[in-house]
């Protein structure tokens, strides 16, 4: 019988795309919940149907597969720098892949040139405890054709601190160049824009980076109609947000080109009024950037 509790998950950074780095830099992720990790073969398929049948399927032709899914962790700061360069760092304009190694409770899988599709950080100060999780939307290239040996890591090979939470981040919420007060969530969207074509090849015959949008929302008291006036003008705002862990500090750093692209306002008899809202970050011309993070 497979046991969900019986998995684990090992990414392995690539040097050369596609191809498995036995030397490369390894992270053992911590998989907290339900259906953490989901990537399988997903194959093609068209069923044809013909007049000789009475229209009934009479063959499938079947020449294509994808591997895609997600991946639900916490995000730590051991592994915070791997996981956000992974979905953001461009060099030669083109995004960093990992070797995913899966034991799923039956079998080990090996995933080739995996990259990120999506990014999404959420922390709520009225879940959980505010823990910072990370949501990754992946595509890999190919499966490696056969399944390595993959035994169970030692418990020490998880991260031992705790994950990011969102009260480290009282005092380094920035909005329109300063700090806010009276926030109750964050979250965190970046969208790759990834081409992915066959070509001649039953697997993808490559990853491609071709832009991406990142945003950010949150939801404030409503006290002030400085934000009012932010999303009406459609002023560019310099954001960022800065988690002081007590091992290290995480800064999201969204320049100086966001704008709000949604603002909605709750006014609840019972309760404090509040404004959501969400801003685009924009590329900022002085920094050659639309967004950046650093660990430290």
């Amino acid at each position: 019988m497979g046991w969900g509790a019986r998995q684990w998950l090992r990414l392995t950074k690539e040097t050369t795309y596609g191809t498995y780095d036995s030397g490369g830099t390894t992270a053992w992720i911590r998989l907290d919940t339900d259906n953490a990790f989901t990537p399988q073969i997903m194959v093609g398929r068209n069923p044809i149907r013909d007049a000789g049948g009475g229209n009934r399927r009479v063959q499938v032709v079947s020449s294509t597969h994808t591997v895609t899914g997600k991946l639900s962790t916490l995000l730590y700061p051991a592994q915070a720098s791997a996981i956000l360069a992974w979905a953001t760092t461009l060099t030669s304009n083109e995004l960093s892949s990992y070797t995913a190694d899966f034991y799923d409770s039956v079998r080990v899988r090996r995933f080739l040139g995996g990259k990120v599709d999506s990014l999404d950080l959420s922390c709520d100060s009225t879940q959980g405890e505010g823990v910072l999780r990370a949501e990754l939307g992946l595509t890999f290239q190919t499966y490696a054709g056969s399944d390595p040996p993959l035994s169970e890591p030692a418990y020490s090979s998880f991260p031992t601190t705790t994950p990011y939470v969102f009260k480290q981040s009282s005092t380094g919420f920035t909005v329109g160049g300063s700090v806010r007060t009276k926030y109750n969530k964050f979250s965190c969207s970046i969208k790759n824009r990834l081409s992915k074509p066959f070509d001649e090849l039953a697997y993808v015959s490559g990853i491609y980076y071709c832009g991406r949008d990142i945003d950010f929302a949150t939801s404030f008291q409503y006290s002030s109609s400085t934000d009012q006036g932010n999303y009406e003008g459609q002023t560019a705002l310099t954001c960022s947000n800065v988690f002081t862990h007590p091992t290290n500090t995480l800064t999201l750093d969204f320049k100086t080109a966001g704008y709000m692209s949604t603002r909605s306002r709750s006014l609840p008899l019972g309760d404090v009024a509040r404004e959501d809202y969400t801003v685009e970050a924009f590329f900022d011309s002085s920094a050659t950037a639309d967004f950046a993070f650093t660990v430290v």
